[in-house]
């Protein structure tokens, strides 16, 4: 992670909005009097990608990060990792006596699309790009300074505190749970395992070969099949055609049994008759109705319209009600109110202007000192006061009341605006409706002339719905007419379709009287009946013979499969196909179940191994010694990796030993002494210190199981003792670890160090918000 740019507003000493570009800053300085706001740059930048700062005691409170007197903290960072550029930001807003973060998101290039937003969702994704916590990360990348120098010269118990705080030693911790945890889930998987065992039915050797058995059986019998089946068929054969000459028989005798004549043949011509006169009837009523729909329709045509009556009884309601709506309006008293909340604003803006004035003379006091010339008259001042009796908390008070009143003074003009506005619309409306009913009839004689027209069309409507039954019955009258004459013709039709029906039975041809004709058929039909009544007699005996013969050949196949072990339920082939595919997964079946035990029988073996393997894994991280020898694993890394950058930062000058649990020095340059750390200048002290810290950073995802790219490093001070030879020195390393390819900030009060970085940011407190001006060697 490298910084490119920086916004923070509301932020700590950053009251007012400022930018910090760091575009080509390798090695930069933070440089600043004491509480200036240099390390409030780093902590914004930590803000923005994790919501916390080490400084604050709760990590979960945003509240403190506001400045005094602002309602609101804004941080916008823009960093790269590798190759792509990042921009996170979030916005904390006063709640309350607390605050909230209200808004939070991370872009992939500037004016993207998020690709997380929300506090913890930011955080989260913050981790999963850089590979760091946010521990580790003010620990990797925000590096210790301060807490590694006194890291040389520590008692070992100290020490061993600082490295449980840098290491997270609690995870081990939670090693041990999780693997006590393993242990006794692996040992409930392994009795379940053992219990799944003793249930399940391992089939023997001998069962096994009992169903090969079977199976060869019913495979050669699928050769022996074919000439049983054809003698079955064949049977079948010679009962189905008994049965299909005994069903012929049958049909014909049904054919002969429904041929008969109509029901209504003797009845049809009085049908007829009477469904003349219901046509004669109804064209009489319908006569009626249609006369006095007609005189009805002549009366309404004297009166008015309904809708025009209608329109003029709702114009006098509209006017009633708008006559009532413009006195509600009460626009006197909305002047008064006008009136009246100007006052109270008049009179508080004097108050205020005074107020004013005095905290002017307030202010101009406090800038001054006995001694100093006075801005006013130009005279020396000989003694300043130091209490006026002025009261800031009185000027915001009196401040917020004079605005509430200019609210309400405004809101009552607006009213009274709004509320003529509405009156001007009521009296324009009231002309128009009073236009509107200038030739309008008084209201007795509009509700007489309108229950008038509504009693003549409800007259109407019945008078309709009688006309429309009359047409109806007649409709239905002239139908059944109809039917009947098509009944009548079709006669003759139906004759022929009943003799078609019983065609191959050879009957008589009717003559052109169809009545006469219909009797002959009738008679001729029923001796018919008679004939083949006798004849199915005869069939149906043949039928059930060569049925039962069939049925004796199909019960020998039957007997013939179960005695394979076959249960007939569909065709011979299939069933003994069936079979053959029974046996087969009969047998897989067992051998999978001879499988499926010895694989339970695995399953339960390395369940069991597991079990133990956690168990001893809990009991060795219980031991007390576990920790210790953990320790001293991360401090020879600690001070492997130091050695590296001291020797590169020295030319191989020193180098670092612990020696039980204590650091000593080695001078390689003085026939190798052995040096105390106590005994060191500030310059060397610094670059042992800085390799300590050096080395943490790089070897922290190893000791921590995370991944990362710590491309960046800031030293927030600890310069402040070292002497001008020492700087010198201090400067060289800095370049040196800039050209190993990392981005390197330093935060330092100290001139003589800010000096010699390339690019200084100088930082300035003012009476309101701190500034920060970028200075180039």
């Amino acid at each position: 992670m490298r910084p490119r740019r920086l916004t923070m507003e509301g932020f700590l000493a950053y009251r007012d909005r400022i930018e910090v570009d760091f575009t080509d800053a390798d090695l930069f300085v933070l440089s600043g009097t004491t509480g200036a706001g240099k390390s409030s740059v780093i902590d914004a930048m930590t803000f923005a990608l994790y919501g916390s700062i080490p400084r604050l005691d709760d990590r979960r409170a945003v509240a403190p990060v506001i400045s005094a007197r602002s309602d609101r903290a804004r941080v916008a960072f823009e960093f790269s990792v590798g190759d792509e550029v990042y921009t996170v930001a979030r916005l904390v807003e006063r709640r309350g006596r607390g605050a909230t973060t209200t808004e939070a998101r991370l872009e992939r290039g500037a004016g993207a699309e998020p690709i997380a937003a929300g506090a913890d969702e930011v955080s989260t994704e913050v981790v999963r790009l850089l590979g760091l916590t946010y521990d580790h990360f003010t620990k990797a990348v925000v590096l210790p300074q301060g807490a590694f120098a006194d890291f040389l010269t520590d008692k070992p118990r100290d020490r061993q505190a600082l490295l449980r705080a840098l290491l997270d030693i609690e995870l081990f911790e939670q090693v041990m749970q999780l693997a006590n945890l393993k242990a006794r889930t692996s040992e409930g998987k392994a009795q379940a395992l053992a219990e799944s065992l003793a249930k399940l039915e391992v089939p023997s050797v001998e069962q096994i070969e009992q169903v090969r058995q079977r199976l060869d059986a019913a495979a050669a019998a699928v050769d022996e099949l074919p000439t049983r089946v054809e003698a079955v068929r064949e049977a079948e054969s010679l009962a189905s055609a008994a049965m299909a000459g005994r069903d012929a028989a049958g049909e014909a005798l049904a054919g002969l049994q429904t041929a008969i004549p109509p029901a209504n043949l003797a009845t049809l011509d009085q049908d007829r008759a009477a469904a003349m006169k219901c046509i004669d009837d109804g064209l009489a009523k319908l006569a009626s109705n249609e006369a006095e729909v007609a005189a009805i329709d002549r009366a309404l045509g004297l009166q008015p319209e309904r809708a025009r009556l209608q329109a003029w009884l709702s114009h006098r309601e509209q006017l009633e009600r708008l006559t009532a709506q413009r006195t509600s309006l009460d626009l006197p008293g909305l002047a008064g109110r006008v009136e009246t909340t100007a006052t109270d604003r008049d009179r508080g803006r004097a108050e205020l202007d005074r107020l004013r004035f005095e905290n002017a003379a307030h202010e101009l006091r406090l800038g001054l000192e006995a001694g100093d010339e006075c801005p006013v008259c130009h005279g020396v001042i000989g003694a300043v006061a130091t209490d006026d009796g002025f009261s800031i908390e009185a000027l915001e008070r009196l401040s917020a009341e004079v605005a509430g009143l200019e609210t309400t003074a405004a809101e009552a003009r607006d009213r009274l605006k709004e509320a003529e506005g509405e009156a001007k619309q009521i009296d324009d409306r009231g002309r128009e409706i009073a236009e509107s009913l200038s030739d309008a009839p008084d209201v007795g004689a509009l509700v007489a002339s309108l229950a008038e027209v509504d009693r003549l069309q409800a007259a109407r409507a019945e008078a309709e719905v009688a006309m429309e039954s009359a047409r109806r019955q007649l409709v239905e009258a002239r139908e059944v007419a109809a039917g009947l004459d098509r009944e009548a013709s079709s006669l003759r039709e139906s004759l022929l379709a009943a003799r078609d029906r019983v065609s191959a039975e050879s009957p008589p041809i009717p003559g052109e009287d169809v009545v006469l004709g219909w009797r002959d058929f009738d008679s001729w039909r029923e001796e018919r009946i008679r004939e083949r009544s006798a004849q199915l007699e005869v069939l149906k005996g043949a039928a059930e013979h060569a049925r039962e013969a069939a049925e004796t050949v199909a019960r020998g196949m039957e007997e013939w499969l179960r005695s394979l072990g076959v249960d007939p339920t569909g065709s011979p082939e299939t069933d003994l196909a069936l079979e053959v595919e029974k046996r087969r997964v009969e047998i897989a079946e067992l051998e999978r179940t001879l499988a499926y035990a010895d694989e339970l029988s695995r399953e339960l073996e390395a369940e069991e191994s597991a079990a133990r393997v956690a168990a001893s894994l809990g009991h060795h991280l219980r031991a007390n010694n576990f920790e210790a020898w953990l320790l001293e694993e991360a401090m020879e890394t600690l001070v492997d990796g130091a050695n590296r950058l001291l020797g590169d930062l020295t030319d191989g000058a020193y180098s670092l030993l612990s020696t039980d649990s204590q650091f000593e020095v080695v001078d390689h340059r003085n026939a190798d002494l052995i040096r105390t750390t106590r005994g060191l200048s500030g310059g060397e002290t610094f670059l042992v210190a800085l390799s300590l810290s050096l080395s943490m950073a790089e070897q922290l995802a190893e000791l921590t199981g995370t991944t990362s790219r710590l491309e960046s490093v800031f030293l927030d001070e600890g310069f402040g003792s070292l002497d001008s030879e020492s700087l010198d020195l201090v400067a060289a390393v800095l370049d040196e670890l800039v050209g190993r390819g990392r981005t390197v900030g330093i935060v330092t009060h100290v001139r003589e160090l800010a000096e010699r970085i390339p690019t200084r940011f100088e930082v300035s407190k003012g009476p309101e918000t701190a500034s920060i001006t970028r200075v180039e060697a």
